[in-house]
C-alpha cells in the first residue's frame, strides 16, 4: 500500500492482482478494482487492461462496456496488445 501512495503504479496493479484472486488476502473484487483504478491513474496499461475486463465480466465494479472500452482504449494507446486483441473482438 506504501509503494502505491509513493506513486508506484506496478505496486497498485499486483495489490489490485492479490485481491481479486484472493492471494495472500482475502479475496476482494471491490478492493481489487480500487486499487486498479490507482495503478491505472499512475499509468500502468496492466490495470487499464485488468480494468477493461473486470468491467466486462462485472466483477469489482457495474457491468459496462463503455468503460471496458474506455479502459481498453486507454491500455491500447499505451501498447497494451493484450488490449488491442480485445478491442478488436468486441466489434
Amino acid at each position: 500500500q506504501r509503494c502505491l501512495d509513493e506513486g508506484y503504479a506496478k505496486a497498485g496493479y499486483r495489490l489490485g492482482l492479490m485481491h481479486l484472486n484472493g492471494e495472500g488476502v482475502p479475496k476482494s473484487p471491490d478492493r481489487a478494482a480500487k486499487f486498479m483504478i490507482k495503478a491505472a491513474d499512475l499509468g500502468s496499461e496492466d490495470a487499464m487492461c485488468e480494468l477493461g475486463k473486470m468491467s466486462l465480466s462485472g466483477e469489482g465494479m457495474v457491468r459496462s462496456e463503455n468503460n471496458a472500452r474506455k479502459w481498453l482504449s486507454k491500455a491500447a494507446a499505451r501498447g497494451s496488445e493484450e488490449a488491442k486483441r480485445m478491442m478488436e473482438a468486441m466489434r
